[in-house]
């Protein structure tokens, strides 16, 4: 762009600009301070990712602690009870904490990890006996109430067990003192199971209610509530109404079906009706289809509970965050644009450390019950699980390994690991120098390394190594698997059994070790990622504490109050949505800078002015 000066006609052309070269100076600048601009977003979505990682660690150890998870489960197990039988009352509650803290169910540290055997005294054999026969009597007439002789019989066993019940010794027992339903604060729920099944639940049920009242206090289970589940079954087999109006239209339709005569006219009967799979469903309900229904949902109305304490956990624990640690937003954003080696250390080395750490808080697999499961995978390789149940609870995998335990060994998990293990070997010598090693020195490394793995299975034995290579080995490997597994496992059924009752066991005793490395590993995680942002230079402790802004004048107090509450707020929104925003703007910052810092080839050509107009002579 040309600027022509009219006072001067004899050059038309006064003087020109050097347009071209502050044109360049500009975009540079507008360039250099977008990318400024995107790396403070970054470093900002760091220091909040952090902070909201923070506060979901200290969410999951408060709900831990305070059992939220079995609480809120205890809660819909008893709401399950209750609208069965509402008679049931506040025994609801005290039946399903009895349910919940069984050994088996309770995935707590404190919790008995086995059963005591149950002992049947000599002395409590008559009063077991006539127990039963009462039992029996009363089932009989309940089915013939105008049977004149069980009623007879009902009383006659009345007598028996009156004339023997003074020889039975006291038994103390006392039942759960849980008579309503379990609040935030509640406590006594640290040994309450967060999982369970409807057909555990269910079989526990049945047990308990063919139990008599010596059986049941024998067994560790208050009679009383021996007496309910009892009561609970019976109100199952009750027919309720849908299934009785079920019943009555599939009568309807037998009777008009008769009507027709061939095959094809009575199915074009069936066929013209709707809904027809519902009304057989319905009609055809068994007790135990009416209990998984009802269980179904309440164990949904349980997690939504379980949502909202979370929530509301994470809330105080964002304000206590930002009001605690005096963090600002406006502060913060000031802090990080006017320090560029706190920028830099933020962008370039605390994002991509906590990009590799973070997740393993947003992981919903990583639990205690799966590092305990790990565990007991390196003592039986040979059972590994083809996937990992989808609720990650004690009860999930409990069932998975069951379940995985009656069908046939498998070692390809095992011979995985030593050929993973023998590629790494083969690609770096024994210092770990990334030098090729031999066939023979690789083998020998991955066997040893896959032995230190898997402790029950290698070194029993020691392989030839005169002619050591992968297969050889490997083959040695997959010998040992074969013969440590038939020795434990045996060739009896009985011994199968035992077996894998005795693997089981192995999976609670693990569960101990799995949930205090998860304790242990999400400590260290917060140490880490706190660590992280003072390496990068920036406080996330004001020193002394509560004493950030000592120097500042008063009147700012309130000016950081509004930004600590927005610093509460955007920590709401979950450590997810922060995690999420740093990945995404750190997978586009290469392409961003590409584009923002590339430069023209040379100055941008700029339009030269028009000829001037010769002089008048």
């Amino acid at each position: 762009m040309a600027i022509r000066c009219e006072a001067c006609p004899r050059e038309n052309a006064a003087f020109a600009l050097p347009n071209k070269w502050s044109l360049a100076i500009l975009i540079a600048a507008l360039r250099g301070l977008m990318l400024q601009t995107f790396d403070t977003l970054i470093a900002f979505a760091v220091i909040m990712t952090v902070l909201s990682l923070v506060v979901t660690i200290v969410v999951q150890m408060c709900s831990a602690a305070l059992a939220l998870r079995g609480k809120n489960l205890a809660n819909g197990l008893a709401l399950t009870f209750q609208t069965i039988d509402p008679k049931i009352g506040e025994d609801a509650h005290t039946l399903a904490a009895q349910i919940l803290q069984d050994p088996i169910f309770s995935d707590s540290l404190f919790a008995p990890k086995q059963r005591m055997p149950v002992h049947f005294p000599d002395e409590m054999m008559p009063v077991i006996a006539a127990e039963r026969a009462l039992r029996d009597a009363e089932s009989a007439l309940a089915a013939a109430p105008e049977d004149q002789n069980l009623m007879k019989a009902v009383q006659q066993a009345e007598q028996t067990l009156a004339a023997v019940r003074p020889t039975m010794p006291v038994l103390s027992n006392p039942a759960s003192s849980q008579k309503a339903p379990w609040r935030f604060l509640s406590k006594g729920a640290m040994h309450l199971g967060s999982a369970i099944r409807p057909g555990e639940v269910y079989r526990i049920l049945q047990d308990w209610g063919g139990l008599t009242a010596t059986e049941a206090a024998l067994n560790g289970v208050p009679p009383a509530l021996a007496a309910k589940a009892k009561v609970l079954l019976e109100a199952l087999r009750q027919p309720d109404g849908p299934a009785t109006e079920a019943a009555s239209k599939l009568a309807a339709l037998s009777n008009m079906a008769e009507r027709f005569t061939t095959a094809e006219e009575k199915q074009a009967v069936v066929n013209a009706l709707a809904h027809l799979g519902t009304t057989v469903e319905r009609a055809t309900t068994q007790a135990y289809d009416r209990f998984q229904r009802w269980f179904g949902t309440a164990q949904d109305r349980a997690e939504q509970w379980f949502q909202i304490h979370v929530r509301g956990l994470t809330i105080a624990a964002a304000i206590a965050t930002a009001f605690g640690l005096q963090l600002d937003t406006i502060d913060i954003f000031r802090q990080v644009r006017a320090s560029p080696h706190l920028l830099r250390a933020l962008v370039d080395t605390a994002a991509p450390a906590l990009l590799e750490k973070g997740g393993t808080a947003l992981d919903p697999t990583d639990t205690p019950a799966q590092l305990a499961y790990q565990k007991w995978l390196g003592q039986h390789p040979l059972y590994a699980l083809d996937a990992l149940p989808v609720g990650g609870g004690k009860a999930e995998y409990q069932g998975a390994i069951t379940k995985r335990l009656q069908t046939a060994p498998d070692n390809g998990y095992s011979l995985a690991q030593f050929d993973r293990a023998f590629e790494k070997w083969k690609a770096t010598d024994a210092t770990g120098v990334a030098k090729a090693a031999s066939d023979s020195d690789a083998a020998k490394a991955a066997y040893f390394a896959w032995a230190k793995r898997f402790p029950s299975y290698g070194l029993a034995d020691e392989p030839d190594w005169t002619e050591a290579n992968k297969e050889n080995i490997r083959g040695t490997v997959a010998k040992q698997l074969a013969q440590v597994h038939d020795d434990a496992f045996g060739k009896t059924p009985e011994s199968q059994r035992d077996a894998r009752q005795r693997w089981l066991r192995d999976y609670e005793d693990a569960f101990i070790e799995g949930a205090s490395a998860f304790l242990e590993g999400r400590r260290e995680l917060m140490q880490s990622l706190t660590s992280e942002l003072e390496k990068a230079g920036f406080d996330l402790i004001p020193q002394p504490l509560l004493h950030r802004w000592k120097n500042e004048q008063p009147s700012s107090f309130w000016a950081h109050l509004i930004g600590m509450a927005i610093t509460a707020g955007l920590l709401t929104l979950g450590a997810p949505f922060w995690f999420n925003l740093l990945k995404n703007l750190m997978s586009l910052r290469p392409a961003v800078a590409s584009l923002i810092e590339r430069r023209p080839q040379s100055a941008p050509a700029l339009p030269s002015s028009p000829p001037s107009a010769a002089p008048p002579s």
